[in-house]
């Protein structure tokens, strides 16, 4: 007789979960609001594509932070070399590192491989006169 009440109990909190889960209204009415409100279903809405440019113009850097860049690209000659193309492979700016100081560089090999893009990326450092070690290759070949 215990067994069957305990088995009886966990079906009752199983079927009072389900029900509670199920959100309790099926197959009952909704009442509209009384707030004066509509309820409206909302479907999501895509956003639109931004160009690199796009994005620039909706922060634009204040006088410290340009004044900060200035700098920088004074001590680091590459990053005034970019963004070029030398030996069939580009170069660009891909933005700063995680730790603050490394700048990423982006390099399209444009199908030469990654050892033309590391030679061209040498190269282009000898040129520039760039010794700094601040930077890191992404490189797609």
């Amino acid at each position: 007789m215990k067994a069957l009440l305990a088995t009886l109990a966990i079906a009752v909190v199983a079927v009072a979960g389900v029900i509670l889960l199920a959100g309790g209204k099926q197959g009952q009415r909704t009442m509209p609001p009384t707030s004066g409100t509509a309820m409206v279903a909302l479907r999501p809405v895509p956003a639109p594509r931004l160009t690199d440019e796009q994005i620039n113009r909706q922060d634009p850097p204040d006088a410290r932070r340009q004044r900060e860049e200035a700098r920088v690209f004074d001590g680091r000659p590459l990053l005034n070399a970019l963004p070029t193309t030398l030996q069939g492979v580009g170069f660009d700016i891909g933005g700063l590192a995680a730790d603050g100081h490394t700048t990423i560089v982006r390099v399209d090999a444009r199908g030469l491989g990654r050892r033309r893009a590391r030679i061209a990326y040498a190269t282009l450092r000898r040129r520039t006169g760039d010794r700094s070690r601040s930077y890191r290759l992404e490189i797609r070949p």
